[in-house]
């Protein structure tokens, strides 16, 4: 058998870069619960990767990222359990059959595109972050909704896990948005 011997690659400027810019995405992702992925995407979306290797990566990034919060927010008890659990139901089968989708790198950056559009259209109407955090925090009361239906919050986790499967992206940034507008949850952020 003829083994190929690859070459050490040096580190680039450009390299170093990446990984600073990896650093702040996750600080400040983390520091408001998110995971990132959706900043790895958007950084990694303008170099020549391949979706499948952009889609690994920033899940990767993201689950470590997302991990370390869970653990610190389970530490403080301020995580809404049944609510993460019918998300789970929905959400974890919706990824893997987002993942074994195949990307097709024009349809999967159009797709990036749009996701994150829309995204930050919703953190501009709701005066950024801040503001998205403080409508999660209403009392579900005062909203009108005192619990959120288990298969809505199946389904919803199901069509954001399959969006998040198919385009790396993590599913807060897209379950954020979502459970503001529709009041699915109060999320201690």
């Amino acid at each position: 058998m003829c083994w190929q011997v690859s070459r050490k690659k040096e580190l680039t400027i450009g390299d170093l870069l990446l990984a600073l810019f990896f650093f702040i995405i996750a600080a400040i992702y983390g520091s408001v619960g998110q995971g990132g992925a959706s900043g790895y995407v958007a950084l990694l979306s303008f170099t020549d990767l391949h979706p499948d290797l952009i889609r690994l990566s920033a899940f990767l990034l993201g689950a470590i990222v997302s991990g370390i919060g869970t653990v610190y927010r389970s530490l403080k008890d301020s995580t809404p359990w049944k609510t993460v659990v019918y998300l789970l139901i929905g959400s974890v089968p919706g990824s893997i059959v987002g993942a074994v989708i195949p990307a097709e790198p024009s349809i999967y950056r159009v797709t990036i595109g749009a996701l994150l559009l829309m995204s930050g259209i919703r953190l501009v109407k709701s005066r950024g972050s801040a503001g998205v955090v403080e409508e999660l925090n209403v009392p579900l009361k005062k909203k009108g909704i005192l619990n959120p239906s288990p298969p809505l919050l199946g389904v919803t986790g199901f069509l954001i896990g399959l969006l998040s499967g198919f385009t790396g992206i993590g599913g807060g940034i897209l379950l954020v948005p979502v459970a503001a507008q529709h009041s699915l949850a109060t999320l201690n952020l």
